[in-house]
């Protein structure tokens, strides 16, 4: 299945549609080590994509078990002054793309399931 490369960026979280364009006028996007010409090219999954300094290999589904500590939700956003879980993925690229499956207490420990998938 191809996805428009700033689709893809969008996704990630690292900025939006609109902000790719003027970044790759910068020439700072290659995709599979070639200079990216336009923010709607096609990219495929198992492309690589090197952006902010770091290779993002395209994937259709990420899946993801974290080791929950107490004084974490399990929301993507922070809640009640606890910081989710996501604070634990610091350096994913794909964290903006995850969301639980189910839900552990802010006080509860246990392991937590984060996909792209449904």
């Amino acid at each position: 299945m191809m996805i428009r490369l700033d689709r893809y960026i969008a996704n990630l979280g690292l900025m939006s549609r609109r902000d790719v364009k003027p970044y790759m006028k910068r020439y700072e996007v290659l995709v599979n080590g070639v200079l990216a010409n336009s923010s709607d090219q096609k990219i495929d999954y198992g492309d690589v994509i090197h952006f902010g300094g770091e290779d993002i290999v395209v994937k259709e589904f990420v899946t993801v078990l974290i080791h929950k500590p107490a004084g974490y939700v399990s929301s993507d956003v922070p809640e009640a002054n606890y910081p989710s879980y996501r604070e634990l993925l610091d350096g994913c690229p794909y964290v903006h793309m995850l969301h639980v499956a189910g839900r552990l207490d802010q006080d509860t420990e246990g392991l937590l399931l984060a996909s792209n998938d449904g």
